[in-house]
């Protein structure tokens, strides 16, 4: 082979993703739901080498580590056979392993996505993932994209210069995103439409247009000691499911968090420095505005670089008013929302601290 590979461990226990333990034996899927698998290498110059990501990522089983030496990977397939148009498309149990995460490149080349996620139980560690759809384009393109399958650990990796950073959606489950950098990318961290128990923890998310986005129908993921900075948004939540967001650091963003049509825990962030802070924001009808009132934030013990109180502090917000007019139309009218008007609100860190948290 190429060189010897030293590789980390990571365990899958009773069917839910543990925390990663890196040692210097292969890193690999726990034997609890699968047997030790194979290892196949990319770009060595030993037998039973490949020399595209795709081929051996085709030949690999459930269990199996595909491993892929320093280098640039560019192959795109955008025929039929792989659903996604993506440079990989993983549809088996196994681990994507690169060599060094700064000099193992899998890159988009701006069309579609980088990688495409079609099957649970896969790890990818260890590579830049890089120019899917680019922010310069008009192509709708992923780094990872995740269309709602379960138990996926993504660690030790650049995310950079895409058009989505990551894409976690539909129901997709048991997620863990760590100790990546995301920065760069239109959206970094998405996380939308149906998806629970992502776990987003240790990254470095900057200079993105959104950093970490919660959207629709999102419920039980954890936002947590990650390094939040200068984006546009840094932290924006648009979900009424029951999702934490604590021990950020979220700092030097246009807007530090945005929460819209929104409730949840906001706790033991540091806020700090962010052209706005926070804002809240809803959109209601005039008959469901005592409803809507009851879906709040929970803002408790954040730290905010412009108040030195422990008096609660007050986060400022607006209420669009609309009313529906019905549309006739066979056989079910349509709706049209008319916006009348907008009140300013109010809600409250009723607990806020004086000095910063330690978020390391």
């Amino acid at each position: 082979m190429k060189k010897t590979v030293t590789i980390g461990i990571v365990c899958l226990i009773v069917g839910l993703m543990s925390f990663p333990t890196i040692g210097t034996s292969k890193l690999k899927p726990s034997t609890q739901s699968w047997e030790q698998g194979d290892t196949l290498y990319v770009g060595g110059t030993g037998p039973n080498n490949y020399s595209i990501i795709q081929h051996a990522v085709d030949n690999a089983s459930n269990g199996d580590t595909v491993f892929v030496y320093n280098g640039i990977y560019s192959e795109y397939f955008p025929n039929v056979s792989y659903d996604y148009h993506a440079c990989v498309d993983i549809k088996t149990s196994i681990t994507l392993q690169g060599e060094e995460k700064d000099h193992t490149i899998i890159n988009g080349s701006g069309r579609y996505d980088v990688i495409s996620i079609h099957a649970n139980n896969v790890i990818i560690t260890g590579f830049t993932i890089q120019h899917g759809g680019t922010p310069e384009t008009n192509a709708y393109g992923r780094g990872i994209h995740n269309p709602g399958w379960d138990n996926l650990i993504i660690t030790d990796t650049i995310i950079v210069e895409n058009k989505l950073g990551f894409l976690i959606y539909y129901d997709a489950t048991d997620i863990q995103i760590f100790n990546n950098s995301v920065h760069d990318n239109e959206e970094g961290i998405t996380i939308w439409n149906g998806a629970t128990a992502v776990d987003v923890y240790d990254n470095d998310i900057f200079d993105n247009n959104n950093g970490v986005t919660l959207e629709y129908n999102i419920d039980q993921c954890y936002i947590h000691h990650n390094m939040i900075t200068d984006n546009g948004r840094g932290v924006y939540l648009s979900t009424l499911g029951e999702n934490i967001i604590e021990y950020n650091h979220i700092e030097h963003n246009n807007r530090g968090i945005s929460a819209v049509d929104s409730k949840g825990t906001i706790q033991y962030n540091n806020i700090i420095n962010n052209t706005n802070q926070a804002i809240v924001s809803k959109a209601v009808t005039l008959l469901t505005i005592p409803l809507a009132l009851r879906f709040r934030q929970q803002w408790n013990n954040n730290y905010w670089s412009d108040w030195d109180s422990t008096e609660k502090r007050p986060i400022d917000g607006y209420v669009e008013l609309y009313i529906i007019f019905w549309l006739p139309h066979f056989p079910t009218p349509i709706p049209i929302p008319v916006k009348i008007g907008q009140l300013p609100t109010l809600q409250y860190d009723r607990n806020p601290v004086i000095d910063p948290y330690d978020i390391t």
